[in-house]
């Protein structure tokens, strides 16, 4: 088993959301919520991290590189905007219009789990 890196099998991380496995990142709900960061650096930036540790056991994380176009499309994040962070209940979907900081993305995440 295993092979290929990034199967989203550990969900205490932040997994990178592609095309390809959209399906599998997106389509199941080991936690209540998603929150997405749309960016255009390829790795973890470290506010991500923090943010993360602090909602892990809430929130599955995910990053979305710009180069995924039609992800960005589907979720209607302007790529000359970026970094996005989008926040996913199993029936609606929220933008995080503020700064991206470490206080005000955890903001965004409390009232979404409020």
């Amino acid at each position: 088993p295993g092979g290929g890196g990034g199967g989203g099998e550990d969900i205490g991380e932040v997994q990178f959301a592609t095309m390809e496995n959209a399906d599998r990142c997106l389509g199941t709900w080991p936690r209540p919520f998603k929150v997405l960061l749309f960016t255009r650096k390829v790795v973890v930036p470290p506010i991500w991290e923090a943010v993360k540790e602090r909602f892990k056991s809430q929130c599955s994380f995910y990053q979305v590189n710009v180069e995924q176009q039609q992800l960005l499309a589907a979720f209607g994040v302007d790529p000359g905007r970026l970094p996005r962070v989008v926040g996913l209940t199993p029936d609606s979907r929220y933008m995080h219009d503020g700064d991206a900081t470490n206080n005000a993305i955890s903001s965004f995440i409390l009232r979404l789990l409020a």
